[in-house]
């Protein structure tokens, strides 16, 4: 098997730990349209409205691939209480800072992830990046930022960016471009098997399963095709032993 030159990485419970409150980010959605002059009738009528519409945003673009936009999702919900509605307004940009500032408000590092990622870099010499689903790229730069890891990256794809999703493959494509070390050479480590491994194998890239919980599976049937990982691992730390076999 080729050596491994790049490693790359999803987001979002794969090296940092985020853990979501809908209520608590509805709620505060939900009071910064009231200070804002909007009027709308109760709080469980604005969580009622906006929750049907998530729920339908989200299950398009499971289905096209085609990253979801917070502010075509507010307006909607605002226009259901009469109002009309510009995706690009500013009070729009400043309700989804709000909203996806408190979705990263508890993230946390993987454990040991700074010490891993300075081997990866310093003693291993890889190449390593970030390809994560998430809407609104500044959420996630400014998470990165904040743990102080941005540094260690040397491409961050995110499908609020290139407008796609994993598994689709110009997520990878992009970031694979960006690079500009083949597929053969690179490894992805994720937690969703859907997204990440099957995204990852599809376009030719090996992938590490990150199993957190003892019984999950780790083989899917997907589109009637049964994937496998080539590794399945129980942390980061793991991936070292993926490195003395392929480096």
């Amino acid at each position: 098997m080729p050596k491994i030159r790049v490693i790359l990485f999803d987001f979002g419970n794969t090296i940092m730990k985020v853990v979501y409150n809908y209520d608590i980010q509805v709620s505060n959605l939900y009071n910064f349209f009231l200070k804002e002059g909007f009027i709308i009738p109760s709080f469980w009528d604005f969580k009622e409205v906006y929750s049907r519409t998530r729920d339908k945003q989200l299950q398009i673009s499971q289905k096209t691939l085609k990253e979801y936009d917070f502010g075509e999702r507010f307006c909607k919900v605002l226009e259901r209480f009469g109002y009309s509605c510009d995706p690009k307004n500013d009070v729009i940009v400043k309700a989804i800072n709000l909203y996806t500032s408190v979705l990263f408000s508890g993230a946390e590092l993987q454990t040991d992830l700074k010490d891993l990622l300075r081997d990866f870099k310093t003693v291993f010499k890889l190449k390593l990046g970030i390809v994560s689903n998430f809407p609104w790229p500044k959420a996630l730069l400014t998470t990165l930022k904040k743990f102080k890891i941005i540094d260690f990256f040397d491409t961050i794809t995110i499908s609020g960016d290139v407008g796609w999703k994993k598994p689709h493959k110009a997520i990878f494509k992009k970031a694979i471009a960006d690079l500009k070390i083949p597929v053969s050479k690179t490894i992805f480590v994720g937690n969703n098997f859907y997204a990440d491994i099957y995204g990852a194998k599809k376009f030719g890239i090996r992938a590490a399963y990150l199993k957190s919980n003892e019984n999950a599976q780790t083989v899917f049937k997907v589109n009637g095709i049964m994937v496998e990982p080539d590794w399945v691992i129980k942390s980061l730390n793991e991936i070292k032993n993926i490195l003395k076999q392929y480096y």
